[in-house]
């Protein structure tokens, strides 16, 4: 988002399906999808802003197992949303702390970094762990470059949400069919 009205207005939004589910017994698993619809924009806004502050970087080639999707079994495509999404926040958290240093002066950046890396851990998590009641925590974190190595740690942090825009995307292609058929009861 780039404005805080439009912040605001995304977060409201966000309460409320998050109320939702904290309230009713079964959430419809549509307002998931549109839940993870926003959180994939958001994060494709911070991306492309992280692109322009940081340069185009080359992607690494670093391997990102918590953010490959595991469409089978059941329980195990459960645990990879839950477990990706945590990744993904702990990751933006990890970029926020070293692009506050590299780049102060960037607001903007820092704060939507700061804003997905919050709706990452205390919206979209807890809902997942509510449709799929799953509640085991998942301590996976990512492995970043050293803070000596400015270049190395943007590449990162460019790979990082690349690999973390790719899990969103397979996580509401996974959700989308479910729309009407998936059971949360």
């Amino acid at each position: 988002m780039k404005s805080t009205a439009g912040n605001l207005q995304a977060c409201i939004s966000l309460v409320i399906v998050y109320l939702l589910c904290l309230r009713v017994a079964t959430v419809p698993i549509c307002n998931v999808v549109s839940l993870v619809e926003l959180f994939e924009k958001e994060m494709q806004d911070v991306f492309h802003e992280y692109k322009v502050v940081n340069g185009e970087k080359r992607l690494l080639h670093s391997k990102f197992p918590q953010l490959h999707f595991n469409f089978t079994p059941e329980v195990q495509r459960n645990r990879s949303a839950i477990c990706g999404i945590n990744y993904v926040a702990y990751a933006l958290k990890e970029i926020l702390k070293y692009q506050e240093v590299l780049n102060y002066d960037k607001k903007q950046l820092i704060g939507n970094l700061s804003f997905a890396s919050h709706r990452a851990k205390d919206h979209v998590k807890p809902v997942l762990q509510h449709v799929f009641k799953y509640h085991e925590n998942c301590i996976i974190y990512p492995e970043f470059p050293t803070q000596k190595d400015t270049y190395k740690l943007k590449q990162w942090g460019s790979a990082a949400l690349n690999h973390s825009l790719q899990f969103l995307n397979q996580l509401v292609t996974y959700l989308k069919p479910n729309c009407t058929t998936m059971s949360t009861t």
